[in-house]
């Protein structure tokens, strides 16, 4: 895995829907916001911003812990080996299949949500494609989430003045559409920013459109493309 940094920035901007203004609007909604969603439609760079914003977080802040949550191994795999793609070699204390620690101390981890991951002392949980984690999974996660950003008064005073508990958690989800289950579980949190993205705000070529309606047809097209807008909610 040896690449320079500036290797590492290029692979990353292989895709060109990975743009510097989408990337700083979403880091700048994270700044002022706990719980961000990206609603964004098939192919329009939705993990590869995560693996920014989690290569950054890791990267920029001594001893922090960032959590991904895939629907699939193999997309945990991935998301690490891409991280680790992004990571110039000489700031990576060990990596792993599902893991990286850098030598600042911190840590990036991907997994497969299942009910013994916790989000203990995270600095940051990336949720990948939380539209096709299974919708019983997704509720827990959900309930996980609305513990740390509403606590009761008891359990603020238990996890600041007791345990010194991480409040400065924050969430980012991004997924393009399966069902809308699980976005619709998500709003159930109130507080939060979402961006939506179609097709057409990534000026695709009408070709590729075309070939993509005839390969999906007109319901999946609709669903992992068209179906993003600021009036879907």
């Amino acid at each position: 895995m040896k690449k320079n940094i500036f290797a590492a920035y290029d692979f990353i901007r292989q895709n060109k829907f990975v743009t510097p203004d989408k990337i700083k609007i979403v880091e700048s909604m994270l700044e002022s916001e706990r719980v961000v969603i990206n609603w964004w439609c098939r192919q329009s760079g939705k993990t590869l911003t995560g693996v920014k914003i989690a290569r950054d977080y890791a990267v920029n802040n001594s001893g922090y812990s960032v959590l991904v949550i895939c629907p699939r191994s193999a997309i945990s795999r991935n998301f690490i080996y891409v991280t680790g793609r992004s990571i110039d070699d000489k700031l990576i204390d060990s990596i792993s299949t599902f893991f990286i620690k850098l030598k600042n101390g911190s840590i990036i981890q991907a997994c497969v949500y299942n009910e013994n991951v916790s989000f203990d002392d995270k600095d940051l949980v990336v949720i990948d494609e939380f539209d096709f984690i299974e919708t019983p999974n997704f509720y827990s996660i959900v309930n996980k989430i609305k513990r740390e950003i509403y606590p009761t008064f008891l359990q603020h005073i238990y996890d600041v003045c007791l345990t010194n508990k991480n409040t400065r958690m924050k969430f980012l989800l991004s997924s393009s559409k399966f069902n809308g289950l699980n976005l619709d579980l998500i709003k159930t949190l109130h507080k939060y920013s979402i961006t939506y993205l179609n097709w057409e705000k990534l000026s695709l070529e009408n070709d590729k459109i075309e070939r993509m309606k005839k390969m999906l047809g007109d319901t999946a097209f609709k669903n992992e493309y068209d179906s993003y807008r600021a009036d879907d909610k």
